[in-house]
């Protein structure tokens, strides 16, 4: 905003004047880069950390701050080297700043570079010196990328002991996470277990109500997703998601014995296929339901579609 921009440009007049009574203080060099940054002028704020680093090069701090600016550039592995060499000159005694500044190396290695495996290297030791809640998530994604199910889990629950903020979405969130996971080790009555604990903490997710389905579906409880779909399908916003639930539901009701209401629940939604031309789906669906009634399967009318 303006007003930001005022601000900070007033910071960067206050220092160049300070730099007239002493031009050799790294300090006013790095409140200048500091106010660059936040301008979004990272050329220049890399030109004044890099004069504060010249009148103190054994500050660790610096080369941490040079490392985001050379981030925000897209340097991913001069800002890599940069932190490298900021934590060579830190105290380990700082075990808080000491231990965030391997979870910082560990972002970029992780979200720039995809590098996951090296990422992990650097989140254990930030959890080593600090073992909190955002260098756990680190080292979770991380391991979930690598399909580290196991430590991935045994992560997770760290974060939910270690999260104390009253913040019932996100706490939601993270029970959907190992939800997730759970479900990716094939401990579908867990995952069922952590997303029915997702939904009371968050109950107009409509992404919760679909996966809690998706679990019993997998364990074959189709009349236990049909609620779940009709919640989803109620609190949906994404109209493109609305055909697969529909679709899901339709099967589900069919497969618990119901194919007359399966049908109405199809005819009930054909607009919605015909709108996103994906009226073929309709009718391979409805063909399935009828075959199984041993009626006509909408062969002749599925035969003038155009399938692409």
């Amino acid at each position: 905003s303006q007003e930001v921009q005022t601000y900070f440009s007033g910071i960067e007049l206050v220092t160049i004047d300070a730099l007239r009574i002493n031009p050799n203080s790294d300090l006013i060099y790095y409140c200048l880069s500091s106010a660059k940054h936040e301008l979004g002028d990272y050329e220049n704020s890399i030109k004044d950390i890099n004069k504060a680093i010249e009148l103190d090069e054994g500050f660790g701090n610096y080369y941490i701050f040079k490392g985001q600016i050379n981030r925000n550039l897209e340097n991913f592995y001069d800002a890599i080297e940069n932190i490298t060499t900021g934590i060579s000159k830190l105290d380990p005694n700082d075990s808080v700043f000491y231990g965030n500044s391997f979870s910082f190396r560990g972002d970029i290695k992780y979200y720039d570079l995809e590098d996951f495996d090296s990422a992990i290297s650097d989140y254990n030791e930030a959890i080593k010196y600090n073992p909190s809640y955002d260098n756990f998530l680190g080292r979770a994604s991380a391991n979930w990328s690598l399909e580290n199910y196991e430590a991935a889990l045994l992560d997770f629950n760290e974060m939910i002991e270690l999260y104390t903020d009253e913040d019932d979405e996100y706490i939601a969130f993270l029970y959907s996470s190992r939800a997730s996971i759970k479900y990716d080790l094939e401990d579908y009555y867990g995952a069922i277990g952590d997303m029915s604990r997702a939904i009371e903490l968050d109950k107009k997710n409509s992404t919760y109500y679909q996966d809690r389905a998706n679990y019993k579906f997998s364990l074959d409880d189709y009349k236990g997703t049909i609620p779940d779909l009709i919640k989803a399908i109620e609190l949906n916003s994404d109209e493109e998601q609305d055909p697969p639930l529909k679709l899901m539901l339709a099967a589900c009701t069919n497969w618990s014995g119901n194919p007359k209401r399966a049908l109405e629940i199809l005819e009930e939604s054909k607009s919605l296929f015909e709108e996103q031309y994906l009226s073929f789906l309709f009718l391979t669906a409805k063909g399935a339901i009828n075959i199984g009634l041993n009626k006509d399967d909408e062969l002749e009318e599925g035969l003038g579609i155009d399938t692409k």
